[in-house]
């Protein structure tokens, strides 16, 4: 462990106020209590310490008036309460490390934009990844003076905050900022899913594939019981149907099966979003064998996983143009993902991490809007689209669940690994 990420850790805790914008630490300190259970209830003695403590923090209501950027909440599960007041150790580092990255990319991002008189000031608060205590912070003053609520970041957090939220605070949107949890789990009409869901995947490979179909072409549907396979396959149908009207469309569940439907002088469009290297292999292998005796043609399409995926070993997995989608089109070689790891390397020691790249970019997007349009933002998400060094960001409203990104970016295996077009 090195000592600047010891170091970047401290100040995370300790103290950020000389950066700009302007960050508060009060709300950083560690409690000293025992935490709330996950099943949300407490214990009396614990509340009447919260509520005491609470008394004794200064409203920030007066404060907030002097930033014409507006006031973020951002809530992350940095577990403070489980930090010895003694000494930071390794384990509470590594404990905090996706709250800790994500907070200093984020402090970045606003950074980044801070270049008017609008400052946006940045309230962070430690959700313990407890959802009893979420529920608190759902009605505390930070919260309730907040323009923009940016987590937590796990969906039991999001509900038990959510819940309690909607009868103190509904009129600012809430930012889920890492979860691919489908936003119909929540059903929260003021909340922005910042990670496109499963479902946004998928359709964006069946509108590749339309794109890339031909009349006479066959689509073929490999089904598997990978759970991966599942939530990713769910919907295909009916979506690839509508963009193909009159297509044949097959389904197959084993490699004898798909080798039984095969015809020469075909081009099959196959789709599995299995992950099973074991069922990759098995189909993969019918597919060698079919397009070397019977001259086939195929087109593949998979996964987002599959880019943890070794297919060094397929010799031929590069023949069949294999796409996929991926939340992040992050380019190392550029000059300003360059700049930002040099800035990120020399402020806290370490390489930023995928992390720290989503709390960039998220930084840089909601303290935009908020210094353009102030208390009006919530009219533009779903108009101002974001193109940052990891993510895309492409919001469509609907009535029910909320903000949902579409920003996903396909993929190409190329050169032994599937890279952003």
């Amino acid at each position: 462990m090195k000592c600047t990420y010891l170091i970047g850790f401290f100040a995370a805790l300790i103290a950020v106020s000389s950066c700009s914008p302007k960050t508060t630490t009060g709300v950083l300190r560690s409690p000293g209590q025992k935490t709330g259970r996950v099943d949300g209830t407490r214990d009396q003695a614990e509340a009447v310490r919260e509520d005491k403590s609470r008394d004794l923090e200064e409203p920030v209501s007066e404060k907030a008036k002097l930033y014409a950027g507006g006031t973020i909440a951002l809530i992350l599960p940095f577990q403070l309460d489980r930090v010895a007041s003694s000494a930071v150790s390794e384990e509470d580092v590594k404990r905090s490390a996706l709250a800790l990255d994500f907070y200093q990319g984020f402090q970045m991002g606003l950074q980044q934009i801070a270049k008017s008189n609008k400052r946006v000031e940045l309230q962070v608060l430690d959700s313990r990844d407890n959802a009893g205590h979420n529920a608190n912070l759902a009605r505390s003053q930070e919260v309730k003076d907040a323009m923009l609520i940016v987590g937590p970041i796990y969906p039991a957090e999001i509900k038990s905050f959510s819940a309690a939220m909607m009868n103190s605070n509904n009129r600012v949107l809430q930012v889920n900022p890492l979860a691919a949890t489908m936003p119909t789990e929540f059903n929260l009409p003021n909340l922005v899913s910042v990670t496109p869901p499963i479902s946004i995947h998928m359709r964006a490979v069946s509108a590749e594939l339309a794109k890339n179909y031909k009349n006479g072409d066959v689509v073929v549907i490999y089904n598997s019981a990978n759970s991966d396979h599942q939530q990713f396959i769910q919907g295909f149908p009916d979506d690839i149907k509508e963009r193909l009207p009159y297509a044949e469309v097959l389904s197959v569940s084993s490699p004898s099966e798909l080798n039984e439907r095969l015809t020469s002088g075909v081009v099959y469009h196959i789709i599995s979003g299995t992950t099973d290297r074991n069922q990759l292999k098995a189909m993969l292998n019918v597919m060698d064998e079919r397009s070397l005796s019977d001259n086939m043609e195929f087109r593949l399409y998979g996964h987002p996983l599959w880019s943890r995926v070794d297919f060094s070993s397929y010799s031929n997995f590069t023949f069949y143009r294999p796409v996929i989608t991926s939340e992040s089109h992050l380019n190392p070689l550029s000059n300003a993902t360059r700049s930002f790891q040099s800035a990120y390397k020399n402020a806290y020691g370490i390489e930023p991490s995928d992390h720290a790249y989503k709390g960039f970019d998220s930084g840089t997007y909601f303290g935009n809007l908020l210094q353009k349009y102030g208390n009006d933002y919530a009219e533009y998400i779903n108009k101002e689209t974001f193109d940052g060094l990891y993510s895309s960001y492409k919001f469509n409203r609907n009535d029910r669940w909320g903000y949902v990104n579409f920003g996903v970016s396909l993929m190409e295996y190329r050169f032994g690994k599937f890279q952003a077009r």
